[in-house]
Parts: C-alpha cells; structure tokens; sequence
C-alpha cells in the first residue's frame, strides 16, 4: 500500500511537471512570434532610417571627418542621421548602401518565417557575419581601384578600408591581380 501511494504521488507530481511544461510551452508559442514581430518592426524602422540618413547625405553637415559649415543639418535623419551616415562612408564609401540593404533583407525573412519555429545556430550566424565581412573588405577595395577621384564622398568610392585594402593588394598583385 505504501508503494502504491508513493506511486500515485510520484504520478501526480509528475503530472503537475507536465502541465507547468506544458504551460511554458504554450507561452512560448505566444511569446516567440510577438518577439519576432517586434524584431520586425525595429529592422524596418532601422532599414528606413540608415536609408533615408544615407541617401540625403550633404558634405556640409557636421558628422564623423567634418564639423560642419554651422548651417542647419541637411540630412534628413538629423543630426544622428549626418554623423551616421558619414562614419558609413568614411570607412565604407558607396559600400554603406550594404548595410540597410541587408537589415531590409533581414527584416524580409523574419516577416516570410515569423511562425517558423528555428532556433539560434551559431555556426550559421558566424559563416554568415564572416561572408558579409569579406564581401565589405572585396567590395570596397574593388570600388577603390574603380575610383576616378569624382567620388564626393570624404575618403572615396571605397571608403578607408577600401583605401587601405586596395593599396595593399596593388602592392602585393599590381593593379590587374588586385
């Protein structure tokens, strides 16, 4: 008779287990998607913004390489806006058109897989941080070497690293194997 109680709270203690799980779960599944549609807003609202703040860049605004000219900001995005987008293209150039294009790309996929229940992969996150730096640092070389000095922007086409990158594969290829 003992094991036969010790059984039965054994049994309802782990119904009581199952249901607080089963709880979590059902949150869960409340939960994540709120989270995602939330993500999505905040992707959209960053994708506009660096777009919009990239877009009406003006070299007179006070930013990053400038202290302006003392006339009012430009730039659509205001002050934050004009500092933005000048650190963007100073160290990106033309490039910095990448990095909006992929949080709209970002927010595109969180609105297509919303209710898609997948988890962080880690290796995946780096494999692809890893190709979306190597396609900066070829990218902005590559717009370097293209430059005809008409770039209005303050370290040219390819920005400083492509300055940077582009003098060292001229100097370790020549100009064609760069």
């Amino acid at each position: 008779p003992a094991m036969a109680k010790g059984t039965i709270l054994g049994k309802q203690a782990s119904d009581k287990q199952s249901a607080a799980e089963l709880g979590s779960s059902a949150a869960m599944d409340i939960l994540v998607p709120r989270l995602r549609e939330g993500a999505l807003i905040g992707f959209v609202a960053t994708f506009l913004y660096l777009l919009v703040s990239l877009q009406s860049y003006e070299l007179a605004d006070p930013g990053w390489s400038r202290t302006g000219s003392g006339a009012a900001v430009l730039n659509a995005g205001g002050a934050t806006g004009a500092w933005l987008a000048d650190v963007c293209f100073s160290v990106f150039g033309y490039m910095a058109y990448l990095f909006p294009m992929m949080i709209g790309y970002r927010a595109w996929i969180l609105f297509r897989e919303r209710y898609a229940p997948n988890g962080f992969d880690a290796v995946t996150f780096a494999m692809r941080v890893t190709g979306f730096a190597l396609v900066m640092i070829a990218s902005t070389a590559l717009a370097t070497l293209a430059d005809n000095s008409q770039s209005m922007l303050p370290f040219g086409s390819g920005g400083a690293l492509g300055k940077g990158v582009a003098q060292v594969s001229t100097a370790a290829f020549n100009l064609f194997g760069s």
